[in-house]
């Protein structure tokens, strides 16, 4: 097998188990964080965010299964991520 089959096959295998995990992701609806407030994370199932091209604050989305079994979502405030990417 030579190397440009084996970047193909790996590039087609990552685009497929990209697209799983985004077609898996559960809409809930998503409580406002309070400070304080309790959360049992479990395994987190997807962060979102908008894009931005400013440095400013956004509102995420959390999606998580919890202690329980059940799946949650909170959003919160952060910085965006372009504000990783500027100096």
């Amino acid at each position: 097998m030579n190397t440009r089959t084996l970047f193909a096959s790996a590039a087609v295998a990552l685009v497929v188990l990209t697209h799983n995990a985004f077609a898996d992701t559960p809409n809930v609806p998503a409580k406002p964080y309070r400070y304080g407030m309790p959360i049992h994370v479990a395994k987190v199932i997807s962060l979102e965010e908008p894009r931005s091209a400013d440095c400013e604050v956004v509102s995420a989305k959390l999606t998580y299964l919890d202690t329980s079994g059940n799946v949650e979502a909170f959003t919160y405030f952060k910085m965006a991520q372009a504000c990783e990417e500027q100096n």
